[in-house]
């Protein structure tokens, strides 16, 4: 029995030295590591860090955008603004010819009518739908003064606030005055030449 004693007095003493060292190793652990007997999960820190880019441009809105540029506008023989939104994808062009607006676009089953103003409608960012909704505005640009058309379908873009259930159309007006364009189309014997602003007539010349 005497070889026994001292194998049992070592077990004994090296199991009351494993409560301390457990809790020396918890107290070292990290705060956000979980402990064997602690039954929740923690996860570590996440560090976001990132630089100011500026205003978010159309192109980055994470959802359904077309872009209509000045290179399909210039060409385009309409008289009425609205009607250039007609060379987009998805967008159905209501014509009434009469009153204040002579015809609006809907896409995505809203339009500019009734209480709901699901179409926000922007003019160089500045929204533009009348109290009603409507969106007879946009006929103040004159198509050559159009630089680009955006549409941006959905409610995933934050920068215009409320309103734009459906989505948005934003038209960007050409900058710096630059009016030395003209478009030229043929009614009869003379000739209208428009500048974007004002309208002329040009009598053909000898065997015109």
């Amino acid at each position: 029995m005497a070889p026994k004693i001292l194998p049992l007095a070592v077990a004994a003493a090296l199991a009351s030295l494993m409560p301390s060292a457990r809790a020396e190793a918890d107290a070292s652990a990290s705060p956000g590591a979980s402990t064997a007997g602690d039954p929740a999960i923690v996860l570590g820190g996440v560090t976001v860090s990132g630089r100011s880019s500026g205003v978010l441009k159309t192109r980055q809105v994470l959802t359904s955008v077309d872009i209509l540029g000045a290179d399909r506008i210039e060409d385009r023989n309409v008289a009425q603004s609205w009607e250039l939104l007609g060379l987009l994808p998805g967008i159905q062009l209501t014509e009434t010819r009469m009153g204040a607006e002579s015809g609006k676009p809907t896409f995505r089953a809203f339009n500019g009518e009734g209480y709901i103003n699901g179409i926000k409608v922007l003019i160089d960012g500045i929204p533009s739908n009348v109290n009603s909704g409507n969106q007879r505005f946009i006929d103040m640009v004159f198509p050559l003064d159009i630089d680009s058309i955006e549409v941006v379908r959905g409610t995933n873009d934050p920068r215009h606030g409320l309103h734009a259930i459906g989505g948005s159309i934003d038209v960007v007006t050409r900058q710096g005055g630059n009016y030395g364009e003209a478009r030229l189309s043929h009614f009869g014997p003379g000739a209208m030449v428009s500048d974007g602003l004002t309208m002329a007539q040009v009598e053909p010349g000898p065997g015109g």
